[in-house]
C-alpha cells in the first residue's frame, strides 16, 4: 500500500527506528527518513519532504513533538504516534483521527495500524 513511497519516522531510539524502517519497508515504503528529534526535523526538513506516512514518537508533556504532529497532519500527511505512555493508549483529544502505538510495537500491531491509516486516506496513497 506504500508503493515506494516515503516514509518519515521521529523517533529517539533508534534501534526502534530500525526495526521499524524493516517493517515498512516490506510493506513497500521507498525511502524511509529516521530523525531522532523534532530539532533533527526543522534542520532537516527537506529530506522529510511529503512523507506519504510519518510515524512520530509522542509525550504528552512533549510541545515539540506535539507541534510536529500538528504541523504533519496540517499539511495533509497521516500521523502514527509512539509512545511509552499507556496513557495515550487510545489517542489523544487533541489529535482523534491519529492512532497511537505503545513501544514496545509487535510488528504485526506496526502493519495493522498503518493499514488502517492509509486505508482512512484519500487517494494520494493509492
Amino acid at each position: 500500500m506504500l508503493a515506494g513511497q516515503p516514509v518519515l519516522i521521529v523517533e529517539s531510539e533508534i534501534i526502534i527506528s530500525l526495526s521499524m524502517q524493516v517493517v515498512l519497508q516490506a510493506m513497500g515504503a521507498g525511502h524511509v527518513t529516521v530523525l531522532t528529534s523534532p530539532e533533527e526535523f526543522r534542520s532537516h526538513a527537506k529530506l522529510a519532504a511529503n512523507p506519504a506516512l510519518a510515524v512520530i514518537e509522542v509525550e504528552s508533556r512533549r510541545r515539540d513533538q506535539l507541534d510536529l504532529v500538528r504541523a504533519l497532519r496540517e499539511a495533509g500527511i497521516p500521523v502514527l504516534g509512539l509512545t511509552a505512555d499507556n496513557g495515550l493508549r487510545n489517542g489523544m483529544p487533541d489529535f482523534p483521527d491519529t492512532p497511537f502505538l505503545v513501544k514496545p510495537v509487535p510488528d504485526e500491531s506496526l502493519v495493522e495500524a498503518v493499514l488502517s491509516l492509509l486505508r482512512q486516506q484519500p487517494a494520494q496513497n493509492e
